[in-house]
């Protein structure tokens, strides 16, 4: 038997410390991107495209569906190299996650 694929998913977020948005400093911007009305290949091409124009010192938060983008989102930026936090629900509307995506190496002090 091969890895199992959910142990595989998993593994993206280990040594990752998740952000709060009481964590950033005022000085990070965090840019918004909605692909809630995306589906997969677009999810990813829009969110590298806005990965490719991050500031380093801004954070990406991704409003995603779940399912494939779920899936393939945080996997495909984390080979990318970037820094990806473990999924949250978003709080006012269900069926939507939210991930943020940040540069490598990227540490926030305080909060």
């Amino acid at each position: 038997m091969g890895p199992d694929p959910e142990q595989k998913n998993l593994a993206i977020y280990s040594g990752v410390v998740p952000l709060s948005s009481a964590a950033l400093p005022a000085t990070v911007s965090v840019v918004t991107l909605d692909i809630t009305d995306e589906v997969c290949p677009m999810t990813f091409v829009r969110t590298r495209i806005a990965l490719d124009r991050l500031p380093a010192e801004s954070v990406l938060e991704v409003l995603l569906s779940g399912g494939e983008p779920l899936e393939n989102v945080p996997r495909s930026a984390a080979e990318l190299g970037f820094e990806v936090d473990p999924p949250e629900p978003h709080p006012s509307a269900p069926g939507i996650w939210r991930i943020t995506i940040r540069h490598p190496g990227q540490a926030f002090s305080g909060g």
